[in-house]
């Protein structure tokens, strides 16, 4: 950022304490300036969405958000945490984000009663945490006071990682059954535990087995009651240095194990920022630039990955070799995730 001419002040790290003096005075400031941060966020102020430029589009609920295939709209997007406390070596936000307080959950369930009264009704809800299944207590809590205060228990997409799942079951599932946690997001990355351990995951294909079985078993209770099964937001990634074609089918195996799913499949690309990201630039391996760092799946990210291999696997054209072992439920499914292909 300091390359590019057009950025006048740069705020290095949260900003919450220094913001406001920042923007009303900026010339009394270098132009980088060290931010500081709040302790918790419980000392955030509720957003005013009416600062969002409308896009005036027909039936754009603005200041609210429009579906986006997780839940109905109005949506609303919230978050309840800042900073996914683990480190793996694809993201490690926790090396340059600093952790802080997590909001109350009356302030949250207050916000989203404001903007179901305000703009709404609310369709669905986001919580857009980097991780929202940690810390139990506040869990238990949201557990036993969002069906209770909030309007309605709006459906909402939130994410999870498999160990956490796995340590905290009944949590897990409670969440799921009187929440209306109806849209689980889970780093699932990789059915090899070589490439787990590769990626710093600190999940096993054990975790991610477990809780695939468990949203499996609560999706057909569901069904049962002739509700709508909860379902998996599936993040998977392809193309990671080091992994092999066993691996790569493991993982499409442990996908089509899951009953209901969205699958969210990317191709492996080293950000910097990120441990690993460092290292193949380091070491002259990456296919990314200043120019290209987005997150479009298509483009080869890394010498030496055989894309065209991993192609013709989303294309489904390795299906008889991933069906191996799979019961005749999953070997149903298609093998074809070309369309699941969506980011990087």
């Amino acid at each position: 950022m300091m390359e590019i001419e057009e950025f006048d002040r740069i705020c290095q790290g949260p900003g919450e304490k220094i913001i406001v003096d920042l923007v009303e005075d900026p010339l009394a400031f270098p132009r980088l300036v060290m931010g500081v941060g709040a302790k918790s966020m419980a000392e955030w102020p509720m957003m005013d969405r009416t600062l969002w430029p409308d896009p005036n589009l027909p039936g754009f609920p603005w200041p609210l958000e429009p579906e986006c295939g997780w839940g109905p709209g109005p949506v609303a997007t919230i978050i309840t945490s800042r900073v996914c406390p683990w480190q793996c070596v694809f993201c490690n936000e926790a090396s340059y984000i600093p952790n802080m307080g997590r909001k109350p959950v009356e302030m949250v369930i207050e916000e989203l009663n404001y903007l179901d009264d305000t703009y709404g009704p609310l369709g669905s809800v986001v919580i857009h945490d980097s991780m929202f299944f940690q810390q139990p207590t506040w869990l238990q809590e949201w557990l036993e006071k969002y069906p209770r205060l909030a309007h309605r228990p709006w459906p909402y997409w939130a994410a999870a990682r498999s160990d956490t799942a796995r340590q905290w079951p009944d949590l897990f599932e409670a969440l799921v059954r009187e929440t209306n946690w109806n849209t689980i997001s889970i780093g699932f990355e990789s059915g090899s535990d070589r490439v787990l351990r590769i990626l710093n995951k600190e999940c096993t294909v054990e975790d991610n087995n477990f809780t695939i079985d468990l949203l499996n078993k609560i999706g057909e209770d569901f069904q049962r009651q002739g509700e709508q099964p909860p379902k998996f937001w599936a993040n998977i990634m392809l193309g990671i240095p080091g992994e092999t074609r066993e691996d790569a089918f493991d993982t499409i195996r442990m996908l089509k194990r899951m009953r209901w799913v969205m699958p969210s499949i990317a191709y492996y690309a080293p950000y910097p920022g990120s441990a690993l990201g460092y290292q193949l630039i380091a070491e002259g391996k990456s296919l990314m630039s200043k120019d290209n760092y987005h997150r479009y799946p298509n483009d080869e990210k890394v010498k030496g990955i055989d894309y065209p291999f991993y192609n013709d696997l989303l294309a489904g054209k390795y299906d008889h070799e991933i069906n191996r072992g799979l019961s005749s439920h999953a070997q149903s499914k298609s093998g074809v995730y070309q369309d699941d292909l969506v980011k990087a």
